[in-house]
């Protein structure tokens, strides 16, 4: 009776530590200045653009005209919506130096979703929609306890203390906002792993080989090279599936939290290899910061000094005494105001800048830019008759193996042996029409020895024909000839050597 009895305060008690236990904030203060810095980044590269694409002066494609349901969030004039965007910049700033930390992190999260909802065009993406949660759950936690302004404001020295100190002395705060961003990023895994499971497309390879192939994001210097080796692509699909899956139930166990993050982080940083992704892996990364304890931090800062004593001693950095000690009391009662004062000041210089930048020549030598004509020979090539696409354009490779993992050939091979099954594998280049694809076998003389065919259709990509290399295939040179519609597109010679042909029992 009084096992029954104890079993569910003891479950209340595990869950009540694990959300409302007292930690100090390292792991959301190295989220604050992460997340913070990624979209600082965005928002200084976007600023020259904020007229054309967040103002009623160019052309504003709220996510909500999409669907048909009008406008959801004000839309302003270009004065006031560079004006707004100045202060997201100022208020990223002030997140990542921890200066009124919490209104800085809620205006960030605010004016960030207003501008994304603005534009559905380009802003708002997957990555704006994680960062903006995370920006929230920022703001709920104690992230400007430490390595912040506001920190250093309180007057008390032991407030940045160095991660290796003792934890007694090191500010606490409950871990419940730093649960809840756990929770958060592990269900956009499990959320995307069940997205995957519907996509037969990315399990073949196909959406992850086509896009390896273009420069969408950014330049990327793999994604050429295993966009030519479908099965790492396939093998790389599989493990992330079951990755994401196993994620939120086994990164709160003690032995495979940090391999799990180590895996996330080296998976993201392949999406910048392979696809040229920069921001996303940048907030991803940077939400794991909130999987830190305080035994991580402290353990790494205790590698930072072995490291620094060991191997730079006699390397010091002697800072700039700004004799600020002095003001500090008088900068802490102040510190709103002023705050204040330099949102109001940078916020009038940002308009300027943009003024100044003159993105339409307001002030230009011809007045206002006008809308010029199109030239009649750029208008005679948009409007001339579509050139007909080639067969062989319709074809992304023809390759020759005995070996198929989820479909796909691991072992491309131009020799075989009397008794090998020959797979001949062609890939389409989507997208494409029907088509009527023949795969005849032909001798060194030309003459044909055995032909397939297969009616395609436009939604399949990928086409298999097996033949068996028996006896009666004499060993010499051979060559799968690949027709499209009866044209003739690709030829893959191939030598066949002598073996024993296995006899089904």
């Amino acid at each position: 009776m009084s096992r029954t009895t104890q079993q569910p305060a003891s479950y209340f008690s595990q869950l009540e530590q694990f959300f409302f236990a007292k930690e100090a904030p390292y792991g959301m203060a190295l989220m604050r200045i992460g997340v913070s810095s990624a979209m600082l980044w965005t928002h200084i590269v976007r600023f020259p653009y904020a007229r054309e694409i967040y103002s009623t002066d160019g052309a504003i494609a709220q996510l909500s005209m999409t669907f048909g349901q009008g406008n959801y969030v004000p839309e302003l004039g270009g004065t006031a919506a560079v004006a707004l965007y100045t202060i997201l910049i100022c208020a990223c700033i002030g997140s990542i130096i921890g200066w009124q930390t919490r209104i800085c992190l809620a205006l960030s999260c605010l004016l960030y979703t207003y501008f994304s909802m603005l534009d559905a065009l380009s802003t708002i993406t997957k990555y704006s929609v994680i960062a903006s949660h995370l920006l929230l759950l920022a703001s709920l936690a104690d992230s400007g306890a430490i390595w912040s302004v506001d920190a250093w404001l309180k007057g008390n020295p032991k407030r940045n203390p160095f991660p290796s100190q003792p934890s007694r002395i090191t500010p606490t705060s409950y871990v419940w906002p730093a649960r809840l961003t756990q929770l958060f990023i592990g269900i956009i895994y499990l959320g995307a792993a069940c997205t995957k499971l519907h996509t037969p497309a990315f399990f073949n390879g196909d959406q992850l080989k086509y896009w390896m192939l273009t420069q969408m994001n950014h330049g990327h210097p793999l994604g050429d090279y295993l966009s030519m080796h479908p099965a790492l692509v396939v093998i790389s699909c599989y493990i992330a599936v079951i990755w994401e899956i196993m994620f939120i139930f086994t990164v709160f166990t003690k032995g495979w939290r940090i391999p799990m993050l180590l895996i996330g982080a080296a998976f993201h940083i392949g999406t910048t290899l392979m696809l040229g992704l920069v921001t996303f892996p940048l907030v991803m990364i940077s939400g794991y910061l909130a999987f830190l304890k305080t035994s991580d931090v402290q353990w790494m800062a205790q590698q930072y000094r072995y490291v620094k004593r060991r191997y730079f001693r006699n390397v010091s950095i002697a800072l700039p005494q700004l004799g600020l000690s002095s003001w500090q009391p008088a900068l802490a009662h102040y510190s709103l105001l002023l705050f204040s004062c330099v949102i109001v000041v940078a916020t009038s210089a940002g308009v300027q800048a943009e003024n100044w930048m003159d993105p339409y020549k307001k002030r230009g030598p011809n007045g206002p830019l006008q809308l010029q004509p199109m030239p009649m020979d750029k208008v005679a090539e948009l409007f001339k008759q579509e050139e007909p696409l080639r067969e062989i354009d319709r074809i992304f490779s023809f390759r020759l193996g005995t070996l198929e993992v989820s479909e796909i050939i691991i072992d491309p091979r131009t020799e075989f042996t009397q008794g090998d099954l020959l797979v001949a594998q062609v890939s389409l280049t989507p997208p494409h029409g029907d088509m009527f694809l023949e795969c005849v076998l032909v001798d060194a003389d030309g003459d044909l020895l055995h032909q397939e065919y297969y009616i395609t259709p436009r939604d399949t990509n990928l086409v298999t024909f097996r033949l068996n290399m028996c006896e009666t295939l004499l060993p010499g040179n051979y060559a799968m000839v690949l027709r499209a519609n009866a044209k003739e597109v690709q030829r893959q010679p191939f030598t066949l050597k002598p073996g024993v042909c296995k006899v089904p029992q």
